[in-house]
């Protein structure tokens, strides 16, 4: 029964990284619903996962349930979101993108606060 087990923390990285794959599919997809298909889908993954209460999968699944107003702004936000989350840093993003706050460094939140006071 332990070989059955989940690893809370690996399922954690395997959302993370699969959710960086979809997203990288689900912004050149021409067809919006068809993206926001993928997307669906993998917030449904991420829900019924082991690890669907951390943090960081909260905020995964905050990011997938936003409604973006237009195509161009979910490839735009979602391109931003699969990179950093491909990578593991952080670049800039927007209020909108939550689960990337993870990869922010003291050195950005320093310099974000200057400017976002």
């Amino acid at each position: 029964s332990s070989l059955l087990k989940v690893n809370y923390e690996l399922d954690i990285q395997r959302n993370r990284a699969e959710t960086s794959e979809v997203l990288k599919r689900a912004v050149v997809e021409t067809d919006y619903e068809r993206a926001r298909g993928m997307v669906k889908g993998q917030l449904e993954k991420i829900r019924s996962s082991v690890s669907a209460e951390s943090p960081l999968c909260q905020q995964l699944i905050r990011d997938l349930e936003f409604q973006y107003s237009s195509q161009r702004e979910f490839q735009t936000t979602m391109t931003n979101v699969f990179m950093q989350h491909g990578q593991e840093r952080a670049t800039y993003s927007t209020a909108k993108t939550s689960s990337t706050n993870c990869y922010v460094t003291s050195g950005q939140k320093r310099y974000r606060s200057k400017f976002c006071s």
